[in-house]
This record gives C-alpha cells, structure tokens and sequence, in this order.
C-alpha cells in the first residue's frame, strides 16, 4: 500500500514518541498507566519485606539487621519492600502508604510511622521501594522487659543505670523479632508482609 511521504514521516514521528514515552515509564517511579479496575484483576496483592538504603535486599529467617547511627544520635535500620499487585502510585493514583515495625512477643521496640511514596514499578503489577527508616526506641519507660527485672530507675544511680542499658542491648541481641510492613495503595487496596530478623548495635550511639 502507498504511504504519502507527509503521512509516513508523521507515523515514524508518532511512533518514535510513543517508544519515547515508554522508555520514561519503564525508567521513572512514578509513570505507570495502571488503573486500579485493571489493576484489581490481576490477584490478590502481597508484599515481601527486605531492606536496603538504596535498593530492596530480601531477608531470610534470622537475617541482621545492624543500626545506623544518625549524625544528631539518634538510630535506625532500613527497611525495604517488593509489592505485587499493588498500585505504585501515579499522576491520577495517590501514592501507598506503608508502615514498618519491629517486635516479638514482649511488645514493639521499633516503628517508621507511616510513609507515603511512590514506588518503582517493575511492570505486571510487581513494584519495589527501599529507604525507609525504621527507628528502635530501646530504653526503660519504652522496652522495660529488656532490663534486669529487679531493675529501678529511681533508686539506682548512674553506673546501675549503665550496667542495666548494657544488660537491655544484650538481651536484645538474643532475641528474634518480626519486621513487618504494611503497604495500602490509592486503590483501598493493602496487603502486609513479614520477615524473621535479628537486631545489632541498638544503643551503641548512646554510650550502652
């Protein structure tokens, strides 16, 4: 069939946009054309938690995680999460919320509050985000299980009160927690995932 060259070099130019605008929507966060009718079709939606400052490192059981000590004291360690079937966000879809936490049976020693940001989308409804600061609170009035149970505050002075902060980091180099991340995305839809971990260092920026 004869294409008229006017035509034919407004098709190669439309073409060429079109190729253009799918390579941004592979590469930027936040591009994605997913509808959240389309999106809901495609199955349940789940989360794998991991960790990573930069990029999502899965965890297996009884993985460490080590704190990183901010420059004004204060501590976290990195959570991370790999979604399926949840909305990365976009222009016309806000994006997720997700939530961390760490805890074992005695209570919650560390929380990230929650978060919202747009995550990577890898394409097929899987989508990735690393970088979120998850911050322990490890000190009496918080985790008083940590501490020596004939422990005293106010009658113990500034020496017990080191041996017994060394005591909580100790016993909590010991346990096992349970990360847990909770990702809801603009469509109502959430989904929460777990890992088995172990904690390192927590305190050590205070002198425990």
């Amino acid at each position: 069939m004869w294409v008229k060259p006017a035509v034919a070099r407004w098709m190669r130019l439309d073409l060429s946009r079109a190729l253009f605008v799918s390579i941004l929507c592979v590469s930027a966060a936040g591009c994605n054309s997913l509808d959240c009718e389309s999106l809901a079709m495609l199955g349940e939606p789940t989360v794998e938690v991991g960790t990573g400052e930069d990029e999502f490192t899965p965890l297996g059981p009884g993985d460490v995680l080590t704190a990183v000590n901010g420059a004004q004291g204060g501590q976290h360690v990195w959570g991370a999460v790999r979604t399926h079937n949840l909305h990365p966000g976009s222009g016309s879809v806000e994006d997720p919320e997700t939530t961390f936490e760490i805890a074992d049976a005695d209570g919650v020693i560390a929380t990230s509050g929650r978060v919202t940001m747009g995550l990577h989308s890898l394409g097929d409804g899987d989508a990735e985000q690393s970088g979120y600061f998850v911050f322990p609170q490890v000190d009496y009035n918080s985790t008083p299980w940590l501490y020596p149970p004939d422990y005293d505050p106010a009658a113990t002075g500034y020496e017990g009160s080191y041996d017994a902060s060394l005591h909580a980091q100790m016993e909590l180099e010991t346990r096992t927690f349970v990360l847990s991340a909770i990702v809801e995305d603009g469509c109502g839809r959430s989904a929460r995932g777990e890992a088995m971990v172990r904690l390192q260092g927590v305190g050590q920026s205070y002198g425990y």
